[in-house]
């Protein structure tokens, strides 16, 4: 058994895009600095230095190290383990057998997030070879003890087939409370 999870389709095409789109602009952005930098040193060498320096900086603190795991990321759930895998970061294995905690955690606690537009509830799953720490979801890092990912209803159904007992209850309970909410949406589509 074998089944891949990756994150919202807009994340991994716009997301994927936007990531593109500014490694390309920051790029040209370098082109023009040494450019300007050789031929002569005006207004516009200053304005085109200051202009980079932000827009990588911005770049390469803040963007990339959120969108990037988001983006290329993937979960692939074994029957003995669970894995991820993100383009350029080293690849997270967990055996089953050595999972030891597991947590459903919303990424509304700590933080200020009103709009659910897909109604994924902002859920995330953690599964851990050693205890989970107490922490808002924004800081979790998947690491040789952690994975970390978005949950879905299918996701939820797999981890609750795979994993072992106790650790797989909230993700059988979880399961019964995404089925109850589509019934509640089919009986008001209705």
């Amino acid at each position: 058994m074998k089944k891949v999870f990756r994150t919202h389709i807009i994340l991994i095409t716009l997301g994927r895009l936007f990531l593109t789109f500014v490694t390309v602009f920051g790029c040209y952005m370098l082109y023009m600095f040494v450019k300007f930098s050789i031929i002569e040193r005006t207004i516009e060498f200053y304005i085109f230095s200051i202009i980079l320096s932000v827009i990588l900086g911005f770049f390469s603190i803040v963007s990339l190290p959120f969108l990037w795991p988001r983006c290329f990321g993937k979960l692939i759930v074994y029957k003995d383990k669970i894995v991820w895998r993100c383009l350029f970061l080293k690849t997270r294995k967990l055996r089953v057998t050595d999972i030891k905690q597991s947590a459903i955690k919303s990424f509304e606690e700590g933080n200020v997030i009103k709009y659910d537009f897909y109604n994924t509830g902002f859920l995330y799953m953690i599964v851990s070879t050693k205890g989970i720490p107490n922490q808002i979801v924004s800081k979790y890092k998947c690491n040789k003890e952690l994975i970390i990912f978005p949950l879905n209803q299918k996701l939820c159904s797999c981890l609750a087939d795979v994993l072992l007992p106790p650790q797989n209850a909230k993700f059988k309970s979880k399961l019964i409370a995404y089925k109850k909410l589509n019934k509640n949406k089919s009986k008001h589509s209705k």
